[in-house]
């Protein structure tokens, strides 16, 4: 009752109408964005572990075993022979294996990054960044060697005929 005054249908609709009309974008605000918060939380967990496993990737490529013991030798004081010996090893592993591909992702990104920030267009940056990538991950001349020489290994054990690095002519073309 307001003033003595009965409500009538119209002001019950009404206000059931103003309280719905409230209601629902509100329920439907606060859906969307637990729904939002469980992707962002989704998103976070992937991220997280996609960061731990690059984080023990280059901790494996750096703390291995013979860097350990190095690291070992040189806190306790014995830069000897020993430790010369494991030093070489590393820098002779480290000339074969390269860099392990989450660093050179890092690199990529971390130029593609700097020429971003100084006024570069995304679709120059994305070229730059594989650009990047691509030079990290040619072969080199030995690797290319090798890889050679196991094709034509395998096309002889197959049969096929293995012939010097000529280049093909196709003959086709001409009457």
């Amino acid at each position: 009752m307001l003033n003595g005054v009965l409500p009538t249908m119209h002001d019950i609709l009404l206000t059931v109408l103003i309280l719905f009309s409230g209601f629902v974008p509100v329920s439907i605000a606060l859906y969307y964005s637990k729904e939002l918060l469980k992707t962002a939380k989704m998103l976070y967990e992937l991220g997280k572990a996609e960061r731990n496993a690059t984080v023990k990737d280059v901790k494996e490529w750096m703390l291995g075993e013979e860097f350990g013991d190095h690291i070992q030798h040189v806190i306790k004081g014995a830069y000897g022979r020993d430790v010369r010996k494991v030093k070489d090893a590393i820098k002779e592993e480290a000339y074969l294996q390269g860099l392990p591909p989450p660093v050179k992702k890092t690199i990529a990104k971390g130029v593609a990054g700097f020429f971003e920030d100084y006024g570069m267009s995304k679709k120059t940056v994305k070229g730059i960044e594989a650009t990047m990538e691509m030079i990290f991950n040619r072969k080199s001349p030995q690797q290319k060697a090798q890889q050679e020489q196991m094709i034509k290994q395998m096309a002889s054990q197959y049969g096929y005929p293995v012939q010097p690095n000529t280049p093909v002519m196709d003959n086709s073309l001409y009457p």
